[in-house]
């Protein structure tokens, strides 16, 4: 993809959504996965049906296709929590909010699934 010069030595769109996907998120998982799940950042516990999971967000959307999960909304991302967070910002100009680093890419990919 051809850059401006000024953004070359940069990460591109792709590569910052690329990283937000090792965010962990909370799932509810509808399998039991009985072992711990090795992966290449780590090791995960094991799944298990009617409890909450961390993991990452592209395992999330992955076993969310299958229909093998459902997403937990993050605290974060509730209409009342963004409320808050702009009625914060636009009183002080001397901090930004609490948002996760990722938090434009996060949401992009769970209300695009």
């Amino acid at each position: 993809m051809a850059l401006p010069k000024h953004l070359k030595n940069g990460l591109t769109p792709l590569e910052i959504e690329f990283l937000a996907e090792n965010e962990l998120i909370e799932i509810e998982a509808a399998i039991d996965t009985r072992a711990d799940l090795e992966l290449l950042s780590g090791t995960l516990p094991g799944l298990k049906p009617l409890r909450t999971n961390s993991v990452p967000l592209w395992m999330a959307i992955s076993l969310k296709k299958k229909h093998k999960c459902n997403i937990r909304v993050p605290t974060w991302m509730t209409v009342e929590a963004l409320t808050q967070t702009l009625k914060d910002e636009q009183s002080t100009d001397e901090r930004f909010s609490s948002l996760p680093y990722h938090y434009m890419e996060i949401a992009q990919l769970l209300l695009e699934k």
